[in-house]
């Protein structure tokens, strides 16, 4: 509906689709973005051996939330886990 509206969500509509219709392009958009997930979650691992490290270590909840980036809860739920 918008894409009726919109001459450039029509044009993105139409470049989608034959983006879309090409395998070439839909493989290399789909390993792009596996490497994208995959660099996200070996990053996300080491931050969280991080925290572990630092939790064995004892070190005060505030103290590996800042130096981690983590949230509270996610420290929390590692604390739980270990």
């Amino acid at each position: 509906m918008l894409a009726q509206k919109s001459p450039a969500m029509r044009r993105a509509t139409l470049r989608l689709m034959e983006l879309s219709a090409d395998e070439k392009a839909r493989q290399l958009y789909d390993a792009r973005l596996k490497e994208q997930r995959d660099s996200y979650a070996r990053g996300k691992g080491a931050v969280l051996n991080v925290a572990k490290k630092l939790l064995g270590m004892n070190m005060p909840l505030d103290k590996i939330v800042e130096a981690t980036g983590l949230t509270q809860e996610e420290v929390k739920s590692l604390q739980a886990t270990s």
